[in-house]
């Protein structure tokens, strides 16, 4: 059993520490290698236990595709062993063939079914499975292998696995349930900065926010800058101390949480904000009474007593008071110009944004701009896209061209310009985005397109507004990608 104590765990939290990734081979040592492999297989081509040991050791040297020839090779021989065919699934699994893999575990498992690493590994290709299409029945799937490692070994890996796939079918209450269990079960800085974002998406922002810092702490950590000057620590009298408040994560991340800026200023004697460059002279449009500086500064150059990263300001919120709207802030003249230059002030503008990120673990926040076309075909409506940079794909240029959309992303050198454009629209439709988080922090009317499985901010998606922002209106899929009738109750609104 792997599980702790109740009573040990605050020590354990304490003193977690990541233990360093073992550096690589060199390319000279990887090809050594291979050639000695290749020799050793070549001298005993049809003994099983060569072929093992050298299919074995092609795949920790990330050459699984020399693996699988020498496999494909002896595959035809008779009466192989459970370990030749776990051996074939693992390779497989390597080279993303999840189905093949598939048939290689089973076959291990239909005479061993006691193997809870297998038994787990089956349940990571079921859940990729899901990912890679939202089949509910793979996820079940998952759900299912999942348990029986767990049964066979308290094992916090296991039951981390069925906690997030729990979370995305839908099973709150168990998914909480067992969150909770995985504290007592030697949990890592990843699992506890998870449970942080897991009870965040439900609403108990005093249990999250005791663990928030474990995001800082993780086997890939959020960056933050090293700077000597002391961490303020929430609770000491700055009154006659200066603060340096730093940016960290995405843009959208900054919009979002530069909200609390002005509440720390009022504890502090002086802030200094370090944001990044594209977004400083928004930033400093919008904060007069702060000093804002863009993150290519050297940090050794500012005059100040105490540091804290952006995103930890959170815990100076009273979250039932939270819905903000307008305290990002761009000139009216500006505005102004660009709808004289740029809109058709004879339609009902609407600026769209449908694609955000390439990370697959995140492309549910990404919506096909086919889904697009009933507010395309709306009587006096022009769309406007907002997609920029590398997140405008030579397939989406053509696609809205097509569509008839017109990208502003030329217009924008800063998200400045971006944000004096979202001020001209009548309305900005959005999925879940830095579009989104702009939009709302402006005080900009918008239409939040949610997937049914969303990103852990997001703890209201009902009613009129989605609880970080009072401008923006929640519309969530009933299933994932069912955007059918989240654009049918866009179309609706619209109209009204």
């Amino acid at each position: 059993m792997n599980c702790l104590k109740e009573k040990n765990l605050k020590n354990k939290v304490s003193s977690h520490s990541v233990k360093p990734i073992n550096s690589s081979l060199s390319i000279e040592n990887i090809e050594k290698n291979i050639k000695e492999i290749k020799r050793e297989f070549e001298h005993n081509p049809r003994d099983e236990y060569t072929i093992i040991k050298c299919a074995d050791r092609f795949n920790k040297l990330n050459h699984s595709e020399l693996a699988l020839k020498i496999l494909k090779r002896t595959y035809n021989l008779k009466n192989h062993s459970l370990d030749f065919h776990r051996l074939c699934g693992d390779t497989m699994f390597n080279l993303n063939d999840l189905d093949s893999a598939i048939k290689e575990y089973e076959i291990y498992l239909n005479k061993n079914d006691k193997n809870p690493l297998l038994l787990n590994r089956m349940g990571n290709i079921y859940e990729m499975k899901y990912d890679n299409t939202f089949d509910k029945k793979y996820l079940q799937t998952a759900i299912q292998y999942f348990v029986s490692a767990f049964n066979l070994d308290n094992n916090r890996m296991y039951l981390k696995n069925l906690v997030i796939c729990l979370g995305k079918i839908g099973d709150t209450k168990t998914h909480r349930e067992l969150f909770k269990k995985l504290l007592f079960c030697n949990p890592t800085a990843e699992d506890l900065w998870d449970y942080s974002c897991s009870n965040f998406r439900f609403g108990d922002f005093e249990e999250s926010l005791k663990y928030i810092d474990y995001r800082f702490m993780k086997e890939n950590p959020i960056y933050y800058p090293k700077i000597t000057k002391p961490l303020w620590n929430l609770a000491e009298d700055i009154s006659y101390k200066t603060l340096l408040v730093h940016c960290e994560q995405g843009f959208g991340d900054t919009f979002m949480f530069c909200r609390f800026l002005n509440k720390v200023k009022d504890k502090a004697k002086k802030v200094i904000f370090v944001t990044q460059k594209s977004t400083y002279k928004l930033i400093r449009n919008s904060f007069p009474e702060i000093e804002i500086y863009p993150d290519d500064i050297d940090l050794t150059t500012l005059d100040f007593d105490f540091h804290i990263p952006l995103m930890s300001l959170m815990k100076l919120w009273n979250f039932e008071n939270n819905t903000l709207e307008g305290y990002l802030k761009v000139d009216d003249s500006d505005v102004a110009e660009f709808k004289n230059k740029f809109l058709d002030n004879n339609k009902l503008n609407i600026g769209i944004s449908y694609y955000g990120t390439e990370n697959k673990a995140f492309k549910y926040r990404n919506i096909d701009i086919k889904e697009f076309k009933p507010l395309k075909n709306l009587k006096n409506v022009q769309l406007y896209s907002f997609q920029y940079g590398d997140k405008l794909k030579d397939e989406f240029k053509i696609q809205e061209k097509e569509m008839g959309i017109i990208n502003l992303s030329e217009h924008f050198n800063d998200f400045y310009d971006t944000a004096v454009a979202v001020s001209a629209m009548d309305l900005i439709v959005t999925t879940d985005n830095v579009l989104l988080n702009l939009a709302g922090a402006l005080g900009k009317k918008t239409y939040a397109l949610m997937n049914a499985y969303s990103e852990y901010r997001w703890y209201k998606l009902s009613g009129e507004d989605i609880g970080w922002y009072k401008s923006v209106k929640p519309f969530v899929a009933d299933e994932m990608n069912g955007w059918e009738d989240v654009f049918k109750k866009v179309v609706t609104n619209i109209g009204e």
